[in-house]
């Protein structure tokens, strides 16, 4: 196991360490099963976006047992009081990326139930689709620099940019998608509930970004 570039050293420490990993690939986790969402149901596969939606709305909760176990962790003291309270920033803002993943596929749950679900679905896919492949990446980014953070502060940083980078983009997709739904024609509660799903998907990517800004608290002080 490579020596951890911040202060895991003890057994109690390095299971701090494994747990915030696991932590990470589970709220990215929850990202890409909502990509498969859209995906399924831009080949029309309404059962495969729900099964995918199902398997979402587990793996938020298995993160929100994950970051349960942490907070217990480092409630007793396992690291120095500074490290202590960045950490729980950190993994309190890294959840959040899964919580409104989860919100994301709550709303598409609606869509599904909703009589006229083909034309309403049509017309979501057409801004949300490149937005959340966007999303994946960002979030891919996010959990590699979480992983180097770890143990390379220096390349965690370089990471930091590339999720800023990536989210940047989605804002852009986010705009475009603005003005798809304005051109769309719909009735105005039909809008609003596309709406909500664009707007969720930015969101999701903005706590990307705020994530990697504790990133690069923790890393700046490590290195102090």
């Amino acid at each position: 196991m490579r020596k951890p570039a911040l202060p895991f050293r003890r057994a109690r420490e390095l299971r701090v360490l494994d747990l915030l990993k696991r932590h990470a690939e589970l709220c990215a986790l929850t990202v890409e099963q909502l990509r498969d969402a859209f995906n399924a149901l831009r080949r029309g596969d309404v059962a495969k976006s729900r099964s995918a939606l199902e398997e979402l709305f587990k793996t938020e909760e298995e993160a929100d047992g994950v970051r349960r176990e942490i907070a217990g962790e480092l409630a007793k003291e396992v690291l120095p009081p500074l490290y202590r309270e960045d950490m729980m920033q950190l993994i309190e803002r890294v959840d959040l990326v899964a919580d409104w993943a989860k919100d994301v596929g709550r709303i598409l749950t609606i869509l599904l139930e909703r009589e006229e679900a083909g034309r309403l679905l049509c017309e979501a896919c057409r801004p949300c689709g490149p937005m959340v492949e966007k999303l994946v990446e960002c979030v891919k980014a996010l959990r590699q620099c979480l992983e180097a953070l770890l143990y390379d502060v220096e390349k965690a940083i370089e990471l930091c940019y590339e999720v800023e980078r990536v989210e940047e983009e989605i804002d852009s997709l986010y705009v475009r998608a603005l003005g798809l739904l304005y051109a769309s024609g719909l009735p105005a509660n039909e809008t609003l509930l596309l709406y909500d799903l664009v707007k969720s998907i930015e969101e999701t990517a903005d706590l990307c970004e705020d994530a990697s800004d504790v990133v690069k608290v923790i890393a700046i002080r490590s290195v102090k």
